[in-house]
């Protein structure tokens, strides 16, 4: 006889609901609570840092992308009382999240010293052909380089205008997003189409063929073109017995 599977015993039930000590639940919450100041205390700082390289933004752009970054930090926004850094954006810097982006998008890919050399129009163009490039460039390598476009010119990006550089990347985006072209599959021989052409002129002639409808198919060079065709059935049978001898009997 099989003997029952043994069953938790009610001490040890009871002890797997023992409350947690007030003393833990209580730490926790101050090391919570401290860790959110410290988040806050962060935030805060960036926000200011932002706030005072504003009014040049030019010269200053790095700076701000840099506080922009410490503002995306885990936790930070929640610390804000900020849904997210969209939210940060929006309610602490009067500034579109989308410029937010572009600027901590920079300050993640250039270094310092090119970024400044270039500006933040430049910089952003430069990105934007770097992205648009079908290979995995690094921004250094682009801005020494000569493109070949789609269209055949070639880019100089060294040389180029900002404008230029923006118009080389929707060019490129455009190419790499237009459908490929369709490779040509079968078709028919022009010997194929004369003779098709050739027996719907004599098919003309005959009122039976009036309304049928018939197309050449390409089936390849061993095959041959065929002809489908729509046809009522008193003309098809008519068609099999004009073409089908019947099986002589003995």
């Amino acid at each position: 006889m099989a003997t029952p599977r043994s069953t938790r015993s009610s001490g040890a039930v009871a002890a797997s609901k023992k409350p947690i000590p007030k003393s833990l639940v209580a730490r926790a919450r101050t090391l919570h609570e401290a860790r959110r100041q410290r988040l806050a205390a962060v935030g805060f700082d960036a926000i200011a840092r932002v706030r005072e390289h504003r009014a040049d933004i030019s010269a200053s752009f790095y700076d701000i992308g840099e506080a922009l970054v410490a503002l995306q930090g885990d936790g930070v926004a929640d610390a804000l009382g900020c849904e997210d850094f969209d939210a940060i954006c929006r309610e602490h810097l009067d500034m579109s999240p989308t410029h937010a982006a572009r600027l901590v998008d920079l300050v993640g890919r250039l270094t310092r010293e090119l970024a400044l050399s270039l500006g933040v129009d430049r910089a952003s163009a430069l990105m934007a052909l770097v992205d648009a490039t079908p290979d995995d460039d690094a921004p250094a390598d682009i801005l020494h380089a000569t493109l070949a476009l789609p269209s055949g010119k070639k880019l100089a990006v060294e040389k180029a205008s900002t404008e230029a550089l923006y118009a080389a990347a929707k060019e490129l985006r455009q190419a790499a997003a237009a459908p490929a072209k369709r490779s040509r599959g079968l078709t028919t021989s022009a010997a194929e189409r004369s003779r098709f052409a050739a027996a719907m002129k004599r098919a003309a002639g005959d009122a039976r063929f009036e309304d049928v409808e018939a197309r050449l198919v390409a089936r390849g060079a061993k095959k041959g073109a065929a002809v489908r065709v729509d046809v009522p059935l008193e003309l098809w049978e008519a068609m099999v017995t004009a073409a089908v001898r019947p099986k002589k009997t003995r």
